[in-house]
């Protein structure tokens, strides 16, 4: 099974990334972009791709304690034909990701080695000039973060949550 391990967003994160996406279909014109479904919007922390067994990699992200840190959206881009939006958080993500992918490698779990650049793709196979800006930039908390399954039903991809946790609240003071 494909396997990564995320964080999701705010209800208000979803419906600015949403009215975004919106904006960009009026750039993309009838080209064939494929749209990310509101479903799937999340930043990856790390990428394991095909593993057999979730068990092993739950485990391992069972030792994983971080504290939860705001993130805002914040500016937008493109990786080649891949439109993303980007993120204001502190290093929040990067921290997280850290923890993440050291508790990956302490369990002999292998994950995408890449440098953790905190996006939220919204748009892959986009072409073209692009006018459309962030429509608003929308605060959020991180409390939590997930094991996901990535699967491709009827041509579509979907992200199911196998196993989620909570991250500890900021210390006071």
């Amino acid at each position: 099974m494909r396997l990564f391990v995320a964080v999701s967003l705010t209800d208000a994160q979803r419906a600015a990334l949403l009215a975004y996406q919106r904006a960009l279909k009026k750039s993309a014109a009838d080209a064939p972009v494929n749209w990310s479904r509101e479903e799937n919007l999340h930043l990856t922390l790390a990428f394991i791709g095909e593993y057999p067994d979730p068990a092993p990699v739950i485990r391992a992200l069972e030792e994983v304690h971080a504290l939860s840190y705001a993130l805002t959206l914040d500016g937008v881009g493109q990786f080649g034909d891949v439109r993303w939006v980007g993120v204001s958080d502190g290093g929040g993500t990067v921290r997280l990701a850290g923890e993440v992918r050291r508790a990956l490698k302490a369990a002999g779990i292998p994950f995408d080695p890449k440098p953790v650049k905190p996006h939220i793709t919204v748009a892959r196979k986009f072409r073209g000039e692009v006018s459309a800006v962030l429509p608003e930039s929308v605060r959020g908390e991180i409390a939590a973060f997930s094991l996901m399954r990535s699967d491709r039903i009827d041509g579509r991809l979907r992200y199911t949550k196998i196993w989620e946790t909570k991250l500890d609240p900021p210390s006071a003071g």
